[in-house]
Protein backbone atom coordinates (compact mmCIF):
# COMPACT_ATOMS: atom_id res chain seq x y z
CA UNK A 1 0.00 0.00 0.00
CA UNK A 2 1.39 3.43 -0.92
CA UNK A 3 2.21 5.92 1.82
CA UNK A 4 -0.44 8.31 0.48
CA UNK A 5 -3.11 5.62 0.80
CA UNK A 6 -1.94 4.78 4.32
CA UNK A 7 -2.20 8.45 5.35
CA UNK A 8 -5.67 8.74 3.79
CA UNK A 9 -6.80 5.54 5.50
CA UNK A 10 -5.39 6.72 8.83
CA UNK A 11 -7.21 10.05 8.52
CA UNK A 12 -10.48 8.32 7.66
CA UNK A 13 -10.12 5.97 10.63
CA UNK A 14 -9.24 8.92 12.86
CA UNK A 15 -12.28 10.88 11.67
CA UNK A 16 -14.61 7.90 12.09
CA UNK A 17 -13.31 7.12 15.57
CA UNK A 18 -13.53 10.72 16.71
CA UNK A 19 -17.15 11.65 16.09
CA UNK A 20 -17.34 13.17 19.56
CA UNK A 21 -13.89 14.74 19.41
CA UNK A 22 -13.65 18.32 20.60
CA UNK A 23 -10.61 19.95 19.05
CA UNK A 24 -8.72 22.75 20.70
CA UNK A 25 -6.65 25.15 18.69
CA UNK A 26 -4.16 27.37 20.47
CA UNK A 27 -1.98 30.03 18.93
CA UNK A 28 0.66 32.52 19.95
CA UNK A 29 2.05 35.49 18.04
CA UNK A 30 5.32 36.83 19.45
CA UNK A 31 7.59 39.06 17.41
CA UNK A 32 8.39 37.21 14.20
CA UNK A 33 7.03 33.84 15.42
CA UNK A 34 3.60 32.28 15.06
CA UNK A 35 3.15 28.95 16.82
CA UNK A 36 0.72 26.86 18.77
CA UNK A 37 -0.91 23.47 19.03
CA UNK A 38 -3.92 21.49 17.83
CA UNK A 39 -5.22 19.04 20.42
CA UNK A 40 -8.12 16.94 21.66
CA UNK A 41 -9.52 19.22 24.35
CA UNK A 42 -11.06 16.32 26.29
CA UNK A 43 -7.70 14.58 26.79
CA UNK A 44 -5.22 17.43 26.02
CA UNK A 45 -3.41 15.07 23.62
CA UNK A 46 -1.90 16.70 20.56
CA UNK A 47 -3.26 15.83 17.13
CA UNK A 48 -0.47 15.15 14.62
CA UNK A 49 -0.69 15.55 10.86
CA UNK A 50 -3.05 18.54 10.68
CA UNK A 51 -2.23 21.03 7.92
CA UNK A 52 -1.63 24.61 9.07
CA UNK A 53 -1.46 27.44 6.50
CA UNK A 54 -0.25 30.98 7.04
CA UNK A 55 -1.41 33.14 4.12
CA UNK A 56 -0.29 36.76 3.64
CA UNK A 57 -2.46 39.38 1.90
CA UNK A 58 -2.60 39.11 -1.89
CA UNK A 59 -0.84 42.47 -2.19
CA UNK A 60 2.14 41.12 -0.21
CA UNK A 61 5.28 39.74 -1.80
CA UNK A 62 5.40 37.06 0.92
CA UNK A 63 4.63 33.44 -0.03
CA UNK A 64 2.00 31.30 1.67
CA UNK A 65 3.60 29.02 4.24
CA UNK A 66 2.34 25.53 5.08
CA UNK A 67 3.30 23.03 7.76
CA UNK A 68 1.89 19.93 9.46
CA UNK A 69 1.40 19.52 13.17
CA UNK A 70 4.00 17.38 14.87
CA UNK A 71 3.60 14.37 17.14
CA UNK A 72 2.32 16.55 20.00
CA UNK A 73 0.09 18.62 17.71
CA UNK A 74 2.49 21.54 17.64
CA UNK A 75 3.05 23.86 14.67
CA UNK A 76 5.26 26.88 14.13
CA UNK A 77 6.38 29.53 11.69
CA UNK A 78 9.47 31.69 12.18
CA UNK A 79 10.80 34.82 10.49
CA UNK A 80 7.26 36.04 9.82
CA UNK A 81 7.20 39.65 8.64
CA UNK A 82 4.85 42.09 10.36
CA UNK A 83 1.41 42.28 8.85
CA UNK A 84 -1.98 40.65 8.67
CA UNK A 85 -2.17 36.94 7.81
CA UNK A 86 -4.87 34.32 7.52
CA UNK A 87 -4.13 31.32 9.75
CA UNK A 88 -6.00 28.15 8.75
CA UNK A 89 -6.11 24.56 9.99
CA UNK A 90 -7.19 21.65 7.81
CA UNK A 91 -7.89 17.97 8.32
CA UNK A 92 -7.01 16.72 4.84
CA UNK A 93 -8.87 19.10 2.53
CA UNK A 94 -11.51 20.05 5.14
CA UNK A 95 -11.09 23.51 6.66
CA UNK A 96 -11.58 23.31 10.44
CA UNK A 97 -10.54 26.76 11.56
CA UNK A 98 -9.49 30.14 10.22
CA UNK A 99 -8.49 33.34 11.93
CA UNK A 100 -7.09 36.66 10.80
CA UNK A 101 -3.99 37.52 12.84
CA UNK A 102 -1.87 40.64 12.98
CA UNK A 103 1.79 39.87 13.61
CA UNK A 104 2.57 43.47 14.54
CA UNK A 105 0.89 42.78 17.91
CA UNK A 106 1.63 39.99 20.37
CA UNK A 107 -1.44 37.86 20.95
CA UNK A 108 -2.64 34.51 22.27
CA UNK A 109 -5.84 32.70 21.42
CA UNK A 110 -7.57 29.46 22.30
CA UNK A 111 -10.51 28.13 20.28
CA UNK A 112 -12.62 25.01 20.84
CA UNK A 113 -14.03 23.28 17.76
CA UNK A 114 -16.75 20.67 18.22
CA UNK A 115 -17.02 18.10 15.45
CA UNK A 116 -20.52 17.75 13.97
CA UNK A 117 -22.01 14.34 14.55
Amino acid sequence: MSSRRRITLALLCFAAASTTLVWGFEGHVRGDKVDGRVFDSTTDRGIPGMIVRLTPPRSSQEPERVTRTGVSGEYGFTKVKKGRYLLQVYLGSTLLFRRLIDTSQDQDFLVTLRRKQ
